[in-house]
């Protein structure tokens, strides 16, 4: 089963760790999604899990964003 992890606007961004964690139950692929500029982006495929975070640490969230990220 997936593993769907929401973050909204107000909460702590997930640390590596939680984040590694769903990784190890669902390593099939991994991506977000975010809101920002007025516009939904999705960032998908990523298939091993240092790649993802890499990815996902470049996007530099605040705290004041909602993030919906997706392990399977």
């Amino acid at each position: 089963m997936c593993v769907a992890v929401y973050k909204p606007m107000g909460a702590e961004i997930p640390n590596r760790e939680e984040l590694y964690n769903c990784y190890l139950r669902n390593q099939d692929g991994a991506g977000f999604a975010f809101f920002r500029d007025g516009k939904i982006h999705i960032k998908k495929g990523y298939m091993n899990f240092d790649s993802f975070y890499g990815d996902f640490c470049k996007e530099n969230f605040s705290k004041n964003e909602n993030v919906f990220i997706h392990f399977r």
